[in-house]
């Protein structure tokens, strides 16, 4: 399995903490032009992509739904699930 870039590389490559890194990618108000512009031309260089489920896992929240149904061959419930 190919490694992929993390925000640890990242911020190891700029010298600049994970959070900075972070928050650069996700345009916060605190982090200035210059460095958000830095940050995110090192990682398109790097080929640095955002990792759902570090994402999900960070907000507590998947955008999933569940649904138990006790008999999915029952064509009521398939109706209701395909609808």
């Amino acid at each position: 399995m190919k490694n992929r870039t993390t925000l640890k590389d990242l911020a190891k490559l700029l010298k600049v903490s994970r959070s900075t890194v972070s928050k650069a990618l996700h345009d916060s108000p605190e982090i200035i032009e210059n460095t958000k512009r830095r940050v995110k031309e090192v990682a398109a260089e790097n080929n640095y992509v955002a990792n759902p489920v570090a994402d999900n896992m960070r907000s507590r929240r998947s955008g999933t739904i569940a649904v138990i149904v006790p008999n999915i061959s029952n064509s009521f419930f398939a109706r209701v699930l395909s609808g």
